[in-house]
């Protein structure tokens, strides 16, 4: 079949068969980002082979999407307690109302210890470095807390003298931390 103009051929579209609607970028995202969060080696063999390929039909993805969601996933995030990065000190912890995920607040130690004070990150940036390689070590965190005058556990602003020396405040050292 010719076009108006009689030089360029344009495929018929009887012969050439139905449209195939591609991917959204926001779900090839979507499974970039449920792919390097999760260890999905135990998923079934047709999503191993749809994460091999690069381009996606919508329907693929949609599949991909729903099988990668269903699969007991292993915890991924980082572990709970005091982490150190890049010179600075991070404080994961469950978020005990609501969604029951963990999250992470970045310490800012001010000059004075009025000053001091847990700074929200939530789940993206640093959290996504921190791990069970960057969780402080309970006499790492101890002299942390002797340092900075906050209780290794959960952070806490110490103002007894004797939990300032122990790095743990009363509570934490009840609960056994």
């Amino acid at each position: 079949m010719e076009n108006l103009f009689g030089d360029t051929p344009v495929e018929d579209p009887v012969e050439s068969g139905p449209t195939v609607r591609m991917a959204t970028p926001r779900q090839e995202e979507y499974i970039s980002k449920l792919l390097a969060k999760k260890e999905w080696e135990h998923l079934p063999k047709r999503i191993h082979a749809l994460a091999s390929v690069e381009v996606h039909t919508f329907d693929e993805a949609r599949e991909m999407i729903a099988a990668l969601k269903s699969c007991n996933w292993k915890d991924t995030d980082p572990p709970e307690g005091i982490h150190f990065l890049n010179g600075a000190v991070f404080k994961v912890q469950v978020a005990h109302q609501g969604s029951g995920r963990k999250y992470a607040k970045r310490l800012f130690v001010g000059e004075d210890p009025e000053e001091t004070h847990w700074d929200y990150i939530g789940r993206t940036g640093e959290f996504e470095l921190l791990s069970e390689s960057t969780l402080m070590s309970l006499e790492e965190a101890k002299k942390f807390g002797q340092l900075y005058g906050v209780c290794c556990a959960c952070g806490a602003v110490l103002t007894d003298e004797v939990s300032i020396e122990k790095g743990i405040g009363p509570i934490c050292e009840r609960k056994g931390f």
